[in-house]
This record gives structure tokens, C-alpha cells and sequence, in this order.
């Protein structure tokens, strides 16, 4: 009975043993569960913690991207500003240059226009003796050579009144057909004697040939005396800048209905930069106190604006030292129409 009972206890502690170590290794099991699954977690939350800051860290550095493209912002405006405050100063002091240059023009055409008008009536009471001498004294040739510089000193004081005219609108040009060929010969013909002077050759050429004393006909549509303060222009402008033993060449060419008369010196040239000034009012390309060749800045702006009125161009081509080439355009007219008009005298203008 004693060695039954305990054999039966002996059974019962160990099936007490057993469950408990089969307890104690599922405690186990479930706390390395419990704690894998917290250091999961610790690990999860960790990760979140750094996304979470990484995040920040990204929302930081746009935040100062925007602050500094606010910051671009700001000072392209200011810049904005500050340029368009710089642009209105320029256009303000542009247009007080401008009304000032206005002023002195209108300035400068009033005292001319006076001046010319009292220069006028003495010269008309010159050259009225002056022509009875000349017709008396045919063969007095420095008689004739006062009679034509008489002529041209009042012929360039009516250019200034002509100029005042045009430019208030109260010139109307009669236009009519020029035989531009004989109204090169006696142009230059003018010319001549002031040209032998200072050792300058004069030529008259018809698309780079001579033109000799019967050359073909060649018909502009114009007026005589504006054609002729134009080409005079061109012609005393030339002699003025071409130096001794130099050349002078007014030459005819025709396209596309226009004829062009241009007028070739081999004087010193004119730069690039200073060739737009010489059609405009008072501009000189020296316009220094103390430039060698004298003049009142009218003679291009007159030139160009006659031209105009013809329904004609001018333009010039020119570098230093290489002489330049002044030029005139004109509608053509044909022979026919012209044989059907009749083409304008030129006997006043031949020496």
C-alpha cells in the first residue's frame, strides 16, 4: 500500500512538473512574442519618427525655397520699379532734349528767315545793274562770273526761305518734265570754273559712260528750281570736301521707273555713325566751333525735303577715306509722255 501511494504521488508530481514546465515554456513562448512584437513595434515607430522628421526636414527646405523665391520676388519688383522709374527719367529728360532742340531749331530758322529776307532786297538791287553790264559786256568774263555768284547768293537765300515754306507746308512744288541730261551738262557747267581753280576734275556720266554733248535724252518728273537747290547742293558740298587733284562725277542711272542722280567726291569720307545726322535740321557732321568747312546745316535737311516733295528719295554711301556718294531719286518719264508734256526750260540755270 505505502510503495502504491507513492508510486501515485510520485505520478502526480510529475504530471504537476509536467504542466508546469509545459506552463512556464508557454509563458516563455507568449514574452519573446510579447517582446519581438514591442521591438517591432520600437522599430516601426522609429521608422515613423525618422519619416516624420525627414518630412519636417523636406517642409523646412521648401518652406525656405519659397521664402527665397519670395525674396527674388521682392527684388525682381524692386528692380521692375526702379527700371521703369529710370525709364520714365530717360523719355522726361529725352522729350526736354527734344523740345529744346525744337526751341533752338525754330530759333535758328527765324534768324535765318530774317536774315534772309534782308540780304534779299540788296542783292535784287545788285544783280539788276549787274545783269544790264552783263548783257552790255558779253565777253567780259569776270562780269558773268559776278552775274552767277550773284545769282547763287540769291538763289541760296530764297533755299532759306523755301526751307521755312516747306517745313510750315506753304511750298507747293509745280512738278513738270527735266531733261535730266541737259540739266547734268549745265549744272556742272557752273561748276567748272571753280573746279579748274582748285585742280578738281568734273565729269557727267550716264551709267559710268561720258555724256557727251548729244547724249540720249533722259526725263525726270520734278521741278526745275528744286531739282537744282538739290543737285547744286550735292555739287558745292562735293567741291567744298574734295581736296586738290581730287575728282568730282555726277552720274545718271535708271531702274525700276526711277532715275537716280548721284554726285561722287573723293574727299575724306564720312563714318557710319555720323551719316544718319546729315539729312536733319542744323546738324553737321563737324560741329565743333572750330571746323574747317563752314555752313548753316540746312542745305541736307532742305535737300532731303524738296526731294520729298518731288515724291523722290535721297541717301548718301560713304566711308572714310573713301569719299562718298550723295544721291537723289526721281520718278521717270518716258519719252513719249515727255515729247506729249514738253520738257521744263533750263535756260535760266546755264552760265
Amino acid at each position: 500500500v505505502i510503495g502504491w501511494v507513492f508510486s501515485r504521488i510520485k505520478d502526480n508530481l510529475f504530471s504537476l512538473v509536467l504542466e508546469r514546465g509545459e506552463a512556464l515554456l508557454k509563458e516563455k513562448h507568449e514574452a519573446e512574442t510579447q517582446r519581438a512584437e514591442a521591438m517591432q513595434a520600437k522599430s516601426e515607430s522609429e521608422q515613423q519618427r525618422r519619416l516624420a522628421l525627414q518630412q519636417r526636414l523636406v517642409a523646412e527646405q521648401a518652406r525656405a525655397d519659397a521664402e527665397a523665391q519670395h525674396q527674388k520676388a521682392l527684388q525682381a519688383n524692386k528692380q521692375a520699379e526702379e527700371a521703369r522709374l529710370a525709364a520714365e527719367q530717360a523719355q522726361r529728360e529725352s522729350e526736354e532734349a527734344r523740345a529744346q532742340v525744337e526751341a533752338n531749331d525754330r530759333q535758328k530758322t527765324e534768324f535765318f528767315q530774317n536774315m534772309s529776307h534782308e540780304l534779299r532786297t540788296p542783292l535784287t538791287l545788285i544783280l539788276s545793274p549787274l545783269n544790264r553790264e552783263a548783257d552790255a559786256q558779253p565777253d567780259n568774263d569776270n562780269l558773268h562770273v559776278a552775274q552767277r555768284n550773284a545769282r547763287r547768293l540769291l538763289r541760296l537765300v530764297n533755299q532759306l526761305l523755301d526751307f521755312q515754306k516747306l517745313r510750315a507746308g506753304k511750298l507747293e512744288l509745280k512738278l513738270g518734265v527735266i531733261e535730266a541730261t541737259e540739266f547734268a551738262r549745265v549744272t556742272t557747267a557752273c561748276f567748272v570754273p571753280s573746279c579748274e581753280e582748285r585742280g578738281v576734275s568734273l565729269t557727267v556720266t550716264r551709267e559710268g559712260e561720258p555724256v557727251g554733248e548729244e547724249g540720249e535724252a533722259c526725263f525726270v518728273r520734278s521741278e526745275v528750281d528744286a531739282i537744282e537747290k538739290v543737285v547744286f547742293n550735292y555739287l558745292s558740298n562735293a567741291l567744298k570736301y574734295t581736296p586738290r587733284g581730287g575728282s568730282i562725277g555726277l552720274d545718271l542711272s535708271e531702274t525700276g521707273g526711277r532715275t537716280r542722280i548721284s554726285v561722287t567726291d573723293t574727299g575724306p569720307g564720312i563714318a557710319e555713325q555720323d551719316q544718319d545726322k546729315l539729312f536733319q535740321v542744323f546738324s553737321q557732321v563737324d560741329g565743333s566751333a572750330t571746323r574747317e568747312h563752314e555752313g548753316t546745316g540746312l542745305g541736307l535737311a532742305l535737300v532731303k525735303q524738296l526731294a520729298e516733295a518731288m515724291n523722290g528719295e535721297v541717301g548718301v554711301q560713304s566711308a572714310p577715306g573713301r569719299g562718298s556718294t550723295f544721291w537723289v531719286e526721281l520718278d521717270a518719264v518716258s519719252a513719249d509722255a515727255a515729247n506729249t508734256e514738253g520738257a521744263q526750260s533750263l535756260d535760266e540755270f546755264k552760265p
